[in-house]
């Protein structure tokens, strides 16, 4: 007797919509924030444990090693760091300047179209060192390190500890084709919700469909 396996995929495509409607409803109400964008450079947050410690004046090297700036700002993108030097402030009338009245710096004529990430003339900015901050999901901490007797730059950077129990909004879809082991054509959509993360082990729900049949399952998906 033939199987009617209509009502599997009317389940399965139902609960495909309610899981695509739910997460794009999610965030649309809950929009992640990008703090690092592929289009714009930008300073970061310094490290909280040390957000407060004192600022102190040392002794410092005769010279500094910097990077050619031209040469990095060329390839990196950052016209913003060898743009021309902010034209003078307008000269005030004497009766102001003896009120104590504050110069307006006039603007510069040939500003870049990005906001310059570092305040200050671009004529007194040096790149001293660069890095590439390697991808970790519980982020990394970074410290600039000047040695004083060479004057030379370096960063340090560590993976910051995992948190061991997070809760997260992680949606996957997914079409997957190839063949069973009776070397028929096989075809698979899925698709994947993760709510909650233990360490790196993550609670999902997944909903799949395909010629082999259809499902829908809860579960732990652990990740490296």
């Amino acid at each position: 007797m033939a199987t009617d396996t209509s009502l599997d995929w009317t389940l399965i495509w139902a609960v495909i919509a309610a899981m695509a409607i739910g997460f794009c409803t999610y965030l649309f109400l809950h929009p992640r924030t990008t703090k690092v964008t592929q289009t714009q450079w930008q300073t970061v947050t310094q490290l909280e444990t040390v957000h407060d410690v004192q600022r102190v004046y040392v002794p410092g090297p005769k010279q500094v090693v910097v990077l050619n700036k031209p040469a990095v700002a060329k390839a990196l993108d950052m016209p913003w760091l060898v743009a021309p030097a902010p034209a003078p402030a307008a000269a005030a009338a004497p009766e102001q300047v003896a009120a104590g009245d504050a110069l307006t710096p006039t603007p510069a004529a040939s500003a870049s179209a990005d906001p310059a990430p570092v305040a200050g003339d671009p004529q007194d900015l040096q790149v001293t060192t660069t890095a590439d901050i390697p991808e970790s999901d519980a982020g990394s901490e970074a410290v600039g390190i000047l040695n004083t007797k060479t004057g030379e730059s370096t960063i340090v950077i560590k993976e910051k500890p995992l948190e061991f129990f997070a809760f997260e909004n992680r949606g996957e879809l997914g079409a997957w084709y190839g063949y069973n082991n009776h070397q028929l054509p096989a075809m698979d959509l899925t698709a994947q919700w993760s709510v909650l993360r233990i360490m790196q082990t993550h609670l999902a729900v997944r909903a799949t469909g395909g010629n082999g049949g259809a499902s829908i399952q809860g579960g732990l998906l652990y990740q490296w």
